[in-house]
């Protein structure tokens, strides 16, 4: 047996098929080490990109901050026509306010239609305070949606947005009556002498009996 691997190693052939085997399993083993390299390289890539993903805020405004997001007053819920003098999480009411729910007669639609609406009667007001610092550099912009009752006088509401107790923005305005309609109002006053006050809404009735509130948000977007 000694003989015959002795005249194998011996033999031309024999080292050429030797040396084609270990070459064979050289290539192999470097295969193996690549494609562990560009599995390593993947998983790398993509647990990089899972995290990149979970630092986005897929609900900021990209033109500005979202200070106060849309407040469509859905935490309290009423049957049709039902209300209560509770205004929504976040805001303080002074005066005649509360949380209803309307029915055909005060709009078309009804409940169905507009869910949970905030009231505000005559000599009312209600108050959000934000949280957020004025900064002279930045203008305020705050929508939200004003209705008048069809069953009830229309006599108008104010909006103001305030730094502190300055207000650096108002409008005044009287929905048709048994309409909901769509408002913004932009901040006009930059005075550096308010950075850092706090920012704040409210809305009063000031006519008629009521004014109905509902989608309420507030952005900031650098002036152009």
């Amino acid at each position: 047996m000694l003989h015959h691997v002795k005249a194998f190693v011996a033999n031309e052939s024999g080292a050429v098929v030797t040396d084609y085997v270990f070459m064979v399993a050289n290539v192999c083993a470097l295969g193996l080490v690549t494609v562990q390299d560009m599995s390593d390289g993947v998983y790398d890539m993509s647990l990089g990109i899972t995290q990149q993903l979970a630092g986005i805020d897929v609900t900021s405004n990209p033109f500005g901050d979202t200070i106060l997001t849309t407040q469509a007053f859905e935490d309290q819920n009423f049957g049709n026509g039902g209300w209560n003098w509770v205004v929504p999480e976040g805001w303080t009411r002074e005066g005649p306010a509360g949380s209803w729910n309307p029915h055909s007669n005060a709009y078309a639609g009804g409940a169905d239609e507009n869910g949970t609406m905030m009231w505000v009667n005559n000599g009312g007001t209600v108050t959000n305070v934000t949280g957020d610092a004025y900064d002279p550099n930045t203008v305020y912009e705050l929508s939200f949606d004003a209705g008048s009752r069809q069953d009830y006088s229309s006599g108008g509401f104010t909006a103001t947005l305030w730094a502190g107790e300055t207000v650096i923005g108002t409008m005044t305005s009287t929905p048709d009556g048994g309409s909901i309609q769509d408002y913004t109002l932009s901040s006009t006053l930059n005075d550096p002498t308010l950075a850092g006050e706090a920012v704040s809404i409210t809305f009063s009735t000031i006519g008629g009996s009521q004014t109905n509130f509902d989608n309420v948000s507030l952005v900031t977007n650098q002036p152009s």
